[in-house]
């Protein structure tokens, strides 16, 4: 930002963080963890199931997508550097991503005529977590929907954050507006 002319746009693409962890999760379950062969980890079918131990390792090991999120890149620095460079900066939310990718086209390869929108993650095998306490079987998305609220908190996942009010601040912002996007300056 410090380097940014005044014909730089900066575009930061932003997600709700707790809902961001989840997905990455998610994510690095299905394409990292449940692809190795290890103990902890067995497959029924096409079904790969983990015991709850070696799910809340992955998260702790913070590899990855699990690893890197808005409280490591909105941080008291990067607001101040905001604030004193004073660039053209562009909060978007993360689903309007396809409106800017139009807009671009539109100006800059006017050839592009079709939209192109792919979730990536929208095919993964089924995933089930095996509870310590019980050794009930579980799916991923229960076991994160009962825990999200927790997981960040009891694995220290924000233990280095700052300035989160401004982060929350910005995000209260960005929804309240019908585009889901803001322009902001220092």
């Amino acid at each position: 930002m410090k380097h940014a002319t005044n014909d730089t746009l900066l575009v930061y693409s932003h997600r709700e963080e707790t809902s961001r962890l989840i997905s990455a999760i998610k994510h690095s379950v299905e394409l990292r963890v449940c692809k190795k062969d290890q103990p902890g980890i067995t497959f029924v079918g096409n079904e790969c199931q983990l015991k709850e131990k070696v799910l809340i390792n992955a998260i702790r090991r913070k590899q990855s997508e699990i690893g890197i999120g808005s409280t490591q890149l909105l941080t008291c620095e990067a607001y101040e550097c905001i604030k004193d460079n004073s660039p053209n900066l562009v909060f978007m939310h993360f689903k309007q991503a396809s409106k800017l990718q139009k807009l671009l086209a539109k100006h800059h390869c006017p050839e592009v005529t079709k939209e192109i929108r792919t979730n990536a993650g929208s095919e993964k095998k089924p995933v089930s977590v095996v509870l310590e306490n019980n050794g009930d079987l579980v799916s991923l998305d229960d076991w994160l929907n009962a825990k999200s609220q927790m997981v960040e908190l009891a694995l220290d996942l924000k233990k280095d954050v700052s300035c989160q009010a401004t982060t929350r601040d910005i995000e209260h912002e960005l929804l309240a507006c019908s585009s889901e996007t803001l322009q902001i300056s220092g």
